[in-house]
């Protein structure tokens, strides 16, 4: 009996072992891939989708404030943006705008190694420049 009970115990573990090895492998990120996340429509697409939703901060307006955000986030396998982050501060009311508005982007068309979808981070700088 207790053999058996240690042949079972070493099974699973092995098995929980493998198990988590292949969820780390599922949820692993790329930096770089052979077909990179794309936005529906294109980089030209992506520029007019910031342009359009991006609300200059009232306050940040006001100090006459601008700067470049650099925004980093992972486009999903599903395409979905997620884990979105400050790469490069500006200025904080500035940030948060950045934030804001690459959260709010609709599906990305996701990465690619082969045919095979992937978790990739991306990064997008975001100008704010008074007119």
């Amino acid at each position: 009996m207790k053999k058996y009970f240690i042949m079972m115990l070493i099974a699973f573990t092995s098995l929980t072992v493998a198990q988590a090895q292949n969820a780390g492998n599922k949820d692993k990120v790329y930096e770089t891939v052979e077909v990179m996340p794309n936005f529906i429509g294109g980089q030209q697409a992506l520029f007019s989708y910031i342009a359009s939703h991006v609300k200059y901060p009232a306050q940040a307006e006001k100090q006459k404030i601008e700067g470049r955000t650099l925004v980093s986030f992972i486009v999903k396998k599903d395409g979905k943006v997620s884990d979105v982050k400050v790469g490069k501060s500006s200025y904080p009311l500035l940030d948060q705008e950045a934030v804001r508005v690459v959260r709010s982007m609709p599906k990305w068309e996701p990465g690619r190694i082969g045919n095979k979808k992937v978790n990739v981070r991306y990064y997008i700088p975001i100008e704010f420049k008074l007119k």
